[in-house]
C-alpha cells in the first residue's frame, strides 16, 4: 500500500521513483546546455536568485496574508480564512507562483515581441535552420531563467508543497516541460520554447489570482462576486491560450515543419534538416512535437477539472469555496470545517 498524503492521493513507489529519476536527469541536461550556451554561472546565480526570491516572497505575502485575514476577514463570513497553517502555506505558494508567471510571463513577451509569429509562427524556426545566426540573448536569458525557475518549483513540488490529488499530473508536466526546454534548445528552437514558455505563463496568472481569492473566500454577493468574476475569466484565458493558441498555431506550426517537405511555397524546417544532413534536428522536432501533444492532453484534462467547478457550484449547488479546493486539492479537515460553519450561519440567518 503507497503512503497516503490526502485523502484522494496514494504515493506509488515506482512511479516515485520514474519521475524522480526524469526529472533529475532532464534538470542535470538543462543545466548542461547553460553551460554550452556560455550561462553557466548564471544559472547558479538565478538557481540561488530564485530559491532566496521565494523565501522573500513567502515571508511578505505570509505576513500580509495573516494581517488581512485576521484584520479584515475575522468576521463570521469569512472566519479568518488564513487561521489555518495548512490553508496560509497554500496562500504563500500561491503567492510566490503568482510573482513566477507575471514577472516570465512580461521578459517572455519582450523577448519574442519583435516577431510577428501569431501570422506566421514558422518564424520562430529560423535559427535552428541556419545555426551561424546567433539567438539573441534576451532569448536565452529567458531559458537560463525558466531553467532556474523549473528546477527549484519541480523541487519544491516534490519535497515542499501539499501533496493534491493532481500531484503527479503536475510532476510529470514539470518534467515534460523540462524535456521540451531540453529539446528545443539542443537544435536552436528558442523561439519556439520562449512562445511556449509565454502561452503557459499568462494562463497562469488569472489561475493563481481565482485560487487566492478562493482561500480567501472572497466569493458571493458581499465580496462582489470576486472568485466567481475570476473563475470565468480564468476559463476563458486558459481555453484560448492553452486550447486554441497553443494547438492551432504552435503544435499546428511544429507538425507541419516536421511533416511536409514544402508548405505554402516555403521549405519546412524537416526539409531543410534532411538537405543539409542534419536529419537528426528532424527527429528531435518531431519528438517535441509528441511532447507538446502530451502538454496539450494535460490541459485537456485540467481544463476538464475547471469546468467540473461550474458544473458542481451552478447547477448541483455546492459551496464554491469548497468545491474549488476539492477539484484541484482533494478534500482536507479545513473544507469540512467551513463547510460546517457556512450551515451554521445560513440556519441562523434563517431563524432570523
Amino acid at each position: 500500500m503507497g503512503k497516503k498524503t490526502e485523502a484522494t492521493l496514494v504515493r506509488k513507489p515506482w512511479l516515485d521513483f520514474t519521475t524522480d529519476a526524469a526529472f533529475l536527469l532532464l534538470s542535470i541536461i538543462s543545466i548542461y546546455y547553460c553551460f554550452v550556451e556560455d550561462a553557466g554561472n548564471m544559472i547558479l546565480i538565478w538557481l540561488a536568485l530564485v530559491v532566496v526570491g521565494i523565501y522573500v516572497v513567502v515571508h511578505i505575502s505570509g505576513a500580509l496574508g495573516t494581517f488581512l485575514s485576521r484584520r479584515w476577514l475575522s468576521g463570521a463570513l469569512f472566519g479568518d480564512p488564513l487561521s489555518s497553517k495548512i490553508t496560509h502555506r497554500k496562500f504563500t505558494a500561491q503567492c510566490w507562483q503568482l510573482v513566477v508567471h507575471v514577472g516570465m510571463a512580461y521578459l517572455e513577451y519582450q523577448a519574442v515581441k519583435k516577431i510577428n509569429w501569431v501570422d506566421e509562427p514558422h518564424l520562430l524556426g529560423p535559427p535552428a535552420k541556419h545555426l551561424n545566426i546567433p539567438i539573441d540573448r534576451d532569448v536565452i536569458n529567458v531559458y537560463v531563467i525558466q531553467s532556474a525557475i523549473w528546477i527549484v518549483t519541480g523541487l519544491s513540488h516534490r519535497f515542499v508543497e501539499e501533496h493534491h490529488k493532481d500531484y503527479y499530473v503536475m510532476y510529470f508536466h514539470h518534467i515534460v516541460t523540462l524535456a521540451v526546454v531540453s529539446g528545443s534548445r539542443s537544435r536552436g528552437l528558442h523561439l519556439y520554447g520562449t512562445v511556449i514558455f509565454w502561452i503557459h505563463d499568462v494562463s497562469d496568472i488569472p489561475l493563481d489570482l481565482m485560487k487566492i481569492c478562493n482561500l480567501l473566500r472572497l466569493h458571493g454577493y458581499s465580496c462582489f462576486f470576486i472568485t466567481e468574476i475570476s473563475y470565468f475569466v480564468t476559463v476563458g484565458v486558459w481555453v484560448f491560450q492553452r486550447l486554441y493558441r497553443l494547438p492551432f498555431w504552435l503544435l499546428y506550426s511544429v507538425i507541419i515543419d516536421s511533416t511536409f517537405g514544402e508548405f505554402n511555397g516555403r521549405r519546412t524546417f524537416c526539409s531543410d534538416a534532411e538537405s543539409n544532413g542534419t536529419v537528426l534536428d528532424c527527429y528531435i522536432l518531431r519528438f517535441s512535437t509528441a511532447l507538446l501533444a502530451i502538454l496539450l492532453l494535460m490541459h485537456i484534462f485540467w481544463t476538464y477539472l475547471l469546468l467540473r467547478i461550474a458544473r458542481r457550484s451552478l447547477y448541483v449547488g455546492e459551496d464554491a469555496h469548497v468545491v474549488g479546493r476539492e477539484e484541484y486539492e482533494g478534500h482536507s479537515s479545513d473544507d469540512e470545517q467551513y463547510a460546517n460553519s457556512s450551515r451554521i450561519t445560513d440556519k441562523s440567518k434563517k431563524v432570523k
